[in-house]
């Protein structure tokens, strides 16, 4: 028998958070200040807890079962958007103590009662029955790590704007931002302008750092510059890209290959300024091959 399971840990959680929730109630009228220290706790848990479980659980119970759309992870989700709103309401009125955050709290209670009894009942138990002793290991080591990789934004573009337009005007296909991609394998992103360009093709799926873009826009004064600018598909915080080249590793249950850095060339100074090409030498991103099918989604805020 395991020494510990995802059953188990992720119900305890269940019942710290429920724990802090109904504390933070008995303290609105009495104790406010205890109350927003307890609030605090609870909202930085409650949404670490759905981290995990959006980016690492959920993406492990598809690949298992094969159930996507339309399975219990796409109504946990659903409900999970539901729980994030209700709680950011929490938090803008409870500076407030609007009256009604005793009423919010409550249908706030009920929600998450619902939503556990079926990942209590139905999905935790059905990652535990379907992993190995050593597949279970690496999900706790994935949950303890110092810090998960974050997905903020997911581009698609059509066609091409800058590749192959050497020597004449950029293109003017729209670079769409989406809330979730579909990666396949040695193809690239199904709707994107490189899927099928070509066999075994470096750079199938692109990712940029937004801590390095944050720094573009700040040391080049650029404070209108956009993410989509830059034409790379995913947007990340939480890890060095540079680091990943030359090694395959797996965000939300997909495994990449880190190819080689993604370099800037010219057409960045025509998309944020003069400066931007050189700025971005060493850090303009990552290109990856795609080993496994499956989706990314954009991370909770």
């Amino acid at each position: 028998m395991r020494a510990r399971s995802i059953t188990t840990h992720f119900g305890n959680d269940h019942e710290r958070l429920d724990g802090l929730l109904r504390r933070l109630a008995a303290k609105l009228r009495r104790d406010p200040t205890a109350a927003d220290r307890l609030f605090r706790e609870f909202k930085v848990g409650l949404e670490r807890h759905i981290r995990c479980e959006e980016e690492i659980l959920f993406p492990i119970f598809e690949a298992k079962t094969g159930l996507q759309d339309g399975g219990p992870t796409e109504v946990m989700r659903h409900e999970h958007r539901q729980i994030l709103g209700l709680l950011n309401e929490i938090h803008g009125n409870l500076a407030g103590r609007d009256p009604s955050l005793e009423e919010a709290i409550g249908v706030l209670q009920g929600l998450l009662a619902a939503h556990n009894h079926k990942e209590e009942y139905i999905l935790y138990p059905a990652i535990d029955r379907s992993l190995s002793a050593s597949e279970c290991d690496d999900v706790f080591a994935a949950m303890q790590g110092p810090k998960m990789i974050r997905i903020h934004h997911l581009f698609v573009s059509p066609g091409h704007n800058f590749f192959g337009h050497h020597g004449g005007p950029p293109g003017n296909h729209p670079v769409i931002e989406v809330e979730q991609i579909e990666c396949v394998v040695g193809r690239g992103i199904r709707g994107d302008r490189f899927f099928d360009f070509k066999e075994d093709y470096k750079g199938q799926i692109t990712f940029f750092s937004l801590e390095v873009f944050e720094a573009l826009r700040r040391e080049l004064n650029l404070p209108d510059a956009q993410p989509a600018a830059t034409r790379r598909n995913v947007f990340v915080s939480g890890v060095d890209l540079n680091k990943l080249v030359g090694r395959e590793f797996k965000l939300q249950g997909i495994r990449f290959a880190g190819v080689e850095e993604c370099r800037p060339c010219y057409w960045m100074d025509k998309a944020f300024g003069p400066g931007a090409e050189a700025w971005l030498n060493g850090q303009g991103g990552l290109r990856c091959r795609i080993l496994s099918n499956g989706w990314l989604r954009r991370s909770i805020s």
